[in-house]
């Protein structure tokens, strides 16, 4: 398609957008096939899909907004958020469970030596702390 300069790209657009009178009958059709649909009962409109529109048996669907889905959703991230702290906080006291552990396993070896070291002095004839 060749370029356009500013005044003939706006004549064609004016052009393009020049209103247009509907055709013959119309109008009728259109009102012809609105009568001809069926209402939608009050059952139908609670439900999840919402007839839109019917027409030579075709069944137009449209998924329905829940008005509940957003407090739904809102609670799973809140219950989510919950249970991510709840994990977190329990992996926390498994890991000082385990320091503790390790600094009492630590602890014991140390004075183990201690004494070792201790009884070792001794026997070399060294007292210590008296």
């Amino acid at each position: 398609m060749s370029e356009m300069n500013g005044p003939e790209f706006d004549e064609v657009l004016a052009k393009a957008m020049r209103r247009v009178d509907a055709s013959e009958g119309f109008a009728a059709r259109v009102m012809g096939r609105a009568g001809s649909q069926t209402p939608i009962s009050k059952s139908e409109r609670s439900g999840a899909p919402e007839a839109v529109a019917r027409s030579k048996g075709k069944l137009l669907m449209m998924p329905r907004v829940q008005t509940w889905m957003g407090g739904a959703i809102a609670a799973a991230l809140v219950m989510g958020a919950l249970i991510g702290t709840r994990v977190h906080v329990v992996r926390q006291q498994e890991q000082a469970a385990l320091t503790e552990r390790q600094f009492e396993a630590a602890m014991r070896l140390t004075n183990r030596a201690l004494d070792q070291t201790q009884m070792q002095l001794q026997r070399a004839g060294l007292k210590l702390g008296e």
